[in-house]
């Protein structure tokens, strides 16, 4: 079986290893710019299945088709989504996956520059924000796709700190501007919830989608 994974997230390839040890690394490049007035669950998961869904046309060299995921009311992590859509049909299966940070009703992406960095750390700190993780598996035509949400707590957070974080970490690809195996040095965080999901990948959700679209 041929598995692609649709990230060039380093913390991804580690953590899919764990479940997976041999994949093909196929970064996918689609339009992040969505509608923020979407649930944070439906958000990551429309993201991540845009990501496999470019990615699974890329392996059939077929024009890629945009895709929307049907999410009602939040599920809790073992109710996996499940949708049919007319996607190629290609053996290879894609796994894809999106990370958000939300705070009160804002999303807080990759932060653009320095500046933007700071400015997500000072209003996530001393506070709890939600992190989430989309995942989409697709392969055969059909996707299957669901998400992972955790609780984290940063408490205090000096400016100081975060202007070495900032310059000794450079964290210009990670959502929320930190990655939570990096920050702990520089900030006390608590997290209630899947620790791998604030990573960027939920194991659990990931190797329980992989078996649905490989039955």
């Amino acid at each position: 079986m041929r598995y692609i994974l649709a990230s060039a997230s380093p913390r991804r390839h580690e953590l899919l290893k764990r479940i997976l040890p041999d994949f093909e690394i196929m970064p996918a490049d689609v339009d992040e710019n969505i509608s923020e007035d979407l649930p944070p669950e439906v958000y990551c998961v429309t993201l991540a299945e845009s990501k496999a869904s470019v990615i699974l046309s890329a392996a059939k060299n077929i024009p890629t088709r945009r895709i929307s995921v049907a999410v009602g009311e939040e599920r809790p992590r073992d109710n996996a989504i499940f949708t049919q859509v007319n996607l190629p049909s290609s053996e290879a299966v894609t796994i894809a996956a999106d990370t958000i940070v939300y705070k009160d009703g804002k999303y807080y992406g990759k932060p653009k520059d320095k500046k933007e960095a700071a400015e997500h750390l000072r209003t996530l700190r001393n506070a709890s924000h939600k992190v989430y993780t989309g995942v989409a598996v697709a392969s055969n035509g059909k996707i299957v796709s669901g998400y992972q949400k955790t609780a984290v707590i940063f408490g205090d957070f000096p400016d100081n700190a975060i202007d070495r974080y900032i310059a000794e970490q450079k964290p210009y690809d990670k959502a929320g501007a930190y990655g939570v195996q990096d920050i702990e040095e520089y900030c006390r965080v608590e997290y209630f919830g899947d620790y791998e999901n604030v990573m960027g990948l939920p194991l659990g959700l990931t190797e329980e989608l992989i078996n649905k679209i490989t039955k």
